[in-house]
């Protein structure tokens, strides 16, 4: 996984997280990438859907480590937010996208209608990349 030295230490949580602004730097760099060589990548981001009592920030506690796990060394991966995680997959369009989403989900353990799981593609969705600060 890519960011080593752009983690912040998140004592509540106890995890280390990569920046927020590291990862939004990341996407630039990627769109940057894709617009002079042509190339896919996907942003999947996997938000807690809590029942009853249950925190969402306990459900992203509880599957960062499997997600951090079961990504390539050329992924990043951020918690965006209390009840987010975002995975950049570079060279991956949608099929690839959609099996790394399923093959993460099944690694996490998550019951499915515990998460929602949105897949934003490049280029088709770089206009929702630029309205959650994702992409200049």
């Amino acid at each position: 996984m890519q960011g080593a030295g752009a983690q912040s230490d998140n004592p509540i949580m106890g995890q280390m997280l990569l920046d927020v602004s590291y990862f939004s730097k990341r996407v630039t760099e990627e769109v940057a990438r894709a617009r002079r060589s042509g190339t896919q990548f996907s942003v999947v981001i996997f938000r807690s859907q809590p029942r009853g009592d249950e925190l969402p920030e306990m459900a992203c506690v509880e599957a960062l480590p499997a997600v951090l796990a079961n990504v390539r060394d050329t992924d990043t991966v951020c918690r965006i937010s209390h009840d987010s995680i975002a995975v950049l997959l570079i060279d991956s369009d949608g099929e690839g996208s959609r099996k790394a989403a399923l093959r993460l989900m099944d690694r996490m353990g998550a019951d499915l209608s515990r998460w929602s799981v949105s897949i934003l593609e490049y280029p088709a969705c770089t206009s929702i990349l630029d309205d959650l600060g994702l992409a200049a």
